[in-house]
């Protein structure tokens, strides 16, 4: 695990099929804008993280933490693994998996804020689509991982067929309480979009928020559809949303002007 910062200097060096895409380099210019703005506005140290078991370990240590202070009151806000960032579900490794992890200073506890991504290639679904309804999404293993639990996307507008360099999932998102508000989430989700073209290149980028949330206003994104996700305790509905390259360089050459 280390600074962002210097792994934005490095980037290019690092991924060169990306340092010879056009426009990389405004890409990462706003990316290094925004990971100084995460500092002088809410003095959090970005740190990218791209061992999954070094996060699984640090995630799982912040849940205990959250346990032991509630003493048996109701468990305040604490990041919860999603199934697809941990290495139990998934064969996640440094080359399909990051994550950006926000502490206050080198050492990585505590953690303050953190936000994952994974990459899907087409050896295992042919869509996005069916990354979600076989729940490949989620498990390599879903019938011992997603057992009583359906998927299914609908309203679909368009095929949203896996690009051959693969699409990027940009998934679990949290934040402690103590550092909500400012505008954090917005700075650092923008951030994450353009890190993960800096290490992936030219793969689409989909999420899925919830109904009530506008990132197709603050940021760039088209929505493809619904995922209707009903599991034996509760129902979640979701917007399916994606980022193309041309979204990023539009938000880059923002952040830069």
């Amino acid at each position: 695990m280390i600074q962002l910062a210097t792994w934005l200097s490095y980037a290019g060096n690092h991924h060169p099929s990306v340092a010879g895409t056009p426009d990389w380099r405004a890409i990462r210019s706003a990316a290094q804008k925004l990971e100084g703005g995460v500092w002088e506005k809410h003095r959090l140290k970005l740190m990218m993280c791209s061992d999954p078991w070094r996060f699984h370990d640090l995630s799982s240590k912040e849940v205990e933490k959250a346990h032991r202070k509630a003493m048996g009151l109701d468990i305040p806000d604490f990041p919860q693994l999603g199934m697809h960032a941990d290495p139990t579900c998934r064969n996640l490794t440094p080359e399909n998996f990051y994550a950006l992890v926000g502490v206050k200073t080198d050492r990585p506890l505590p953690v303050y804020t953190f936000n994952t991504a994974c990459l899907y290639r087409l050896d295992l679904c042919s869509s996005i689509e069916e990354l979600f309804t076989t729940k490949h999404l989620w498990s390599d293993y879903p019938d011992r991982d997603c057992a009583g639990w359906t998927v299914e996307v609908r309203d679909a507008v368009e095929a949203i067929s896996l690009p051959r360099a693969g699409a990027v999932f940009l998934g679990s998102a949290w934040r402690s309480e103590t550092v909500r508000g400012n505008h954090i989430g917005e700075d650092v989700a923008r951030l994450h979009r353009l890190v993960a073209y800096l290490r992936y290149g030219h793969c689409l980028q989909f999420a899925t928020i919830v109904p009530g949330k506008d990132h197709d206003k603050v940021f760039r994104a088209k929505e493809v559809g619904r995922v209707i996700e009903k599991r034996p305790s509760l129902t979640v509905e979701s917007r399916l949303l994606t980022y193309t390259t041309n979204d990023l360089l539009a938000d880059a050459i923002g952040v830069n002007s």
